[in-house]
């Protein structure tokens, strides 16, 4: 005896309302756990005959063998597909009805969806589901029916072992994606669509269908042009959409769900297209207008010139993947050169992507918004230059966000004479919002000659904390292998924001030079409340050269609090030059009405300002308004010192403030354990205040 079992979750047909609008089904709504379900996603169904037929599905992750309609997904995970095992007795189709609602005639149908493959039943033959539609059906096993040979999916794993596979896995998977064209579906009518079993050789494979879309009269949507040399995808249609290039075989494939596009000028067409990457020079994504978020994965084919233009719209770049490029090829995300208003644009580099420029090939990344690099990430250069700019415009950008962040091992790099410019600005909401942030082993280094720039501005916020540039967590730096280096921090907010440092370093982070290579760092701590340094270099920081000469200067900030110093080294913060490098620490108090506006604080822990052989030269001039408690010029506290190694002279000039309050000293060492020495050179110090020196200790041998 023939069983038929017919499920059905409603009877309703799926509306379609308007042409150009896709209709999307993930099937998640399928059951996730217990074994068995029933529910189906809103008016789809799913018919099963032979013995066995029960209207339940099974919920599996391809290890069962058993013939049935299958819930495909790992675990209970919830992202599902919709899937079967047939035999010669048993059978499943599953499908949908659309009634057309548009208010014109539908003469074509894009649909778009995933196969995927659970279960791998046998060696050496293919297994297959196929697509037909029917515009006279009432019901999935009634009316004259169509193949359309396009949609039908086939396993792509026929060798291995029989068993689970994970259908999630790109392996697993293919994407189809056909317009039927030649219908005639008349406004009120229906069109069924629907997956009949195959019956393969042996055992049947597990094949389901996934992240379905259907789109009624597809208008144009991307044109592509490409002569073999240069290759262009533009987003003519302005939707706002997600579009996906990946590398297919031997080509990139360029994919947005229930999207069109034409090649040359020719036929429209249901996306995806795969180009051939051999013979490209330039590649060049336009995303025109709309809110669009370009998804770019890994390759394996070394690409050529690649270019991102934003246009109108809040743009996002997601490169999610290892990219290498040919040797002199340039990557170029800058999505503020395309439009006067080019919108809110983010670049984020997933974790373990890594782009990888060769040669003298150059890479630009622009955007209004932020730029983040996730850990483990790169963005590399030879001797090309690297730019990476964040809400550099003149009117910054609305958010609650870093300019720039470097998260854990993440890298920007020129490794060869590559120069690198590295600018960010801070979100204009929240607090914390740092021009640049380096933490958890992030690093920007810079190449062997030229320079390596960073500008760090806090984000002109209400909230506080708003620092310039910060490093912070063990291993992170910012140094180069013999390219000067220039860091240029300030600190900024807006109403009652406090807090925010031009530069602040912390817990091990590192500025340094290679090679000869200079270091200069400037630091302007925010005109706010509260503790605004202009440069804080505290539990074990360094910046230190390996041979050029060193120039740190720092204004400290403020308007009422105290503590507002320009240079302010503690907890083990080390000013350092190597070889014959000079070292010179310049800081100026902030104008605040609070205490201790120094110019130069060394506090506790070791904290030190130091030569292995040339000068070192420190000058403070204390801060402060007329109405503030002190303003010391260089302040040396407990267990700290300045010195000079080999032969090079120390020389500290310390201004105290010209304010009222008391302790204004021009240098002022506070303890028996600070200490200001040379090895073998001059020691020179030049004080003017209410007393030069406290408690010295100055030695010269």
């Amino acid at each position: 005896m023939l069983t038929i079992f017919y499920f059905q979750s409603s009877v309703a047909q799926i509306s379609l309302g308007g042409v150009d609008i896709p209709y999307t089904q993930d099937f998640n709504t399928l059951a996730s756990g217990g074994g068995t379900g029933s529910n189906m996603p809103s008016s789809w169904v799913f018919l099963e005959t032979g013995p066995g037929s029960n209207g339940t599905y099974s919920v599996n992750a391809g290890g069962l063998p058993t013939e049935n309609t299958y819930s495909y997904g790992t675990g209970a995970d919830t992202d599902r597909a919709l899937g079967q095992i047939n035999t010669a007795t048993f059978s499943t189709t599953y499908g949908a009805s659309f009634i057309n609602n548009t208010g014109v005639t539908i003469t074509s149908l894009l649909i778009q969806y995933f196969g995927e493959q659970w279960r791998l039943g046998a060696l050496g033959r293919n297994d297959m589901i196929d697509f037909q539609y029917s515009t006279n059906a009432t019901a999935i096993d009634n009316g004259t029916w169509t193949d359309f040979d396009g949609l039908d999916f086939t396993g792509p794993i026929q060798a291995g072992s029989v068993g689970a596979l994970d259908g999630n896995a790109p392996a697993n998977r293919r994407l189809l994606a056909k317009t039927i064209t030649g219908l005639s579906i008349a406004n009120g009518t229906t069109i069924w669509i629907r997956w009949n079993s195959f019956e393969a050789t042996s055992n049947d494979d597990g094949l389901a269908i996934d992240d379905f879309v259907l789109t009624a009269n597809p208008s144009l949507h991307y044109t592509v042009n490409n002569n073999g040399v240069s290759l262009s995808i533009t987003d003519t249609d302005g939707n706002g959409e997600g579009l996906y290039v990946t590398q297919q075989g031997t080509s990139i494939r360029f994919y947005a769900p229930g999207r069109t596009y034409s090649l040359n000028a020719g036929a429209t067409t249901a996306l995806p297209i795969d180009v051939v990457i051999a013979g490209l020079s330039f590649i060049v994504i336009n995303a025109g207008t709309g809110n669009d978020t370009i998804h770019v994965g890994a390759f394996t084919s070394n690409l050529p010139g690649f270019t991102i233009n934003g246009g109108i719209g809040n743009d996002v770049v997601n490169m999610n993947g290892d990219i290498n490029f040919i040797s002199g090829a340039a990557f170029n995300a800058d999505l503020q050169n395309d439009d006067a208003s080019p919108g809110v644009d983010k670049f984020i580099v997933a974790a373990n992507a890594n782009i990888v420029c060769a040669g003298t090939g150059i890479a630009t990344i622009k955007v209004s918004s932020n730029v983040v690099l996730n850990s483990l990430s790169s963005v590399t250069t030879a001797n090309g230059n690297l730019t990476v700019e964040a809400n550099q415009q003149f009117v910054p950008t609305t958010g609650d966000f870093d300019g720039i962040e470097i998260m854990a091992d993440a890298l920007l790099q020129a490794t060869a004479a590559g120069s690198v410019i590295v600018k960010g600005k801070g979100g204009n909401t929240g607090s914390s919002n740092f021009g640049i942030y380096i933490h958890d082993g992030g690093e920007i280094l810079g190449g062997t000659s030229g320079t390596l720039t960073l500008e760090g501005t806090g984000g002109p916020c209400s909230g506080s904390n708003n620092a310039g540039v910060v490093i912070t967590q063990s291993t992170s730096r910012i140094s180069s292998g013999g390219a000067n280096v220039v860091i240029t921090g300030t600190g900024s907010g807006v109403g009652s924001s406090a807090g925010s440092a031009g530069i602040l370093m912390n817990s091990s982070g590192v500025i340094s030079a290679g090679g000869n290579g200079t270091v200069t760092v400037t630091g302007t701590g925010a005109a706010m409340p509260g503790v605004n340094f202009g440069l804080s270099i505290a539990n074990d920081a360094t910046i230190t050269s390996n041979n050029g000469n060193v120039l740190v200067t720092g204004f400290g900030g403020g308007s009422t609090g105290s503590n507002n110093y320009g240079v302010y080294l503690w907890g083990g913060g080390i000013i350092s030059a190597g070889g014959v490098g000079t070292v010179t620490v310049n800081g100026t108090g902030g104008n605040s009405t609070g205490n201790a506006n120094d110019g130069v604080t060394l506090y506790t822990g070791d904290a030190m300002i130091t030569s292995s052989g040339g000068d070192v030269m420190v000058t403070g001039q204390g801060g402060g308004s007329m109405s503030a408690g002190s303003g010391v010029g260089v302040h040396l506290s407990t267990d700290v010192s300045i010195t000079a190694g080999g032969l090079g002279d120390v020389t500290v000039t310390g201004t105290g403030a010209a304010i009222n309050g008391i302790n204004n000293f021009g240098i002022f060492l506070q303890e028996s354990t600070a200490a200001i020495t040379s090895n073998g050179g001059n020691v020179t110090l030049i004080g003017q205040g209410v007393a030069a020196v406290i408690q010295v200790a100055i030695t010269a041998s």
